[in-house]
């Protein structure tokens, strides 16, 4: 049965994080799809663009960091929602977030009650899918 809030696309470059993120989000009925790169999540993005609602991204990985693969998302899509993510946080890193354009912030670890009020909060403000 398809969630009606749509799917997620989940980029990290841990294998271990990807499947801890992708269980507690299917846990809460979800549709996830998963990368494990800034390379990957800009090819799924490409084609799986009109039902992916928020890409949950991680800030620190090999090859296109997180900044990076979020400008190239924006560039296939103006109003794409990310909520970067990271195990690492200062003051200048949320700002520098919050100026390349993403939606939101989470910390690692996954919090659920955390990262499920973000997604909301984010899908509240993108309004319902469409008909």
């Amino acid at each position: 049965m398809e969630n009606s809030v749509g799917t997620i696309l989940l980029v990290d470059d841990e294998e271990l994080l990807l499947e801890i993120g992708q269980d507690m989000l299917d846990s809460c009925g979800y549709k996830v799809i998963v990368a494990a790169s800034g390379e990957e999540a800009v090819d799924i993005y490409r084609s799986e663009k009109d039902d992916i609602r928020v890409v949950i991204l991680d800030l620190n990985m090999p090859g296109m960091g997180g900044i990076a693969c979020l400008q190239r998302l924006i560039s296939l899509r103006p109003d794409v929602k990310v909520i970067i993510s990271s195990g690492y946080t200062t003051p200048d890193i949320l700002e520098e977030v919050k100026n390349a354009g993403a939606a939101g912030f989470v910390g690692k670890p996954y919090q659920l009650d955390e990262m499920i009020a973000k997604i909301c909060d984010i899908l509240d403000k993108q309004g319902p899918l469409p008909v």
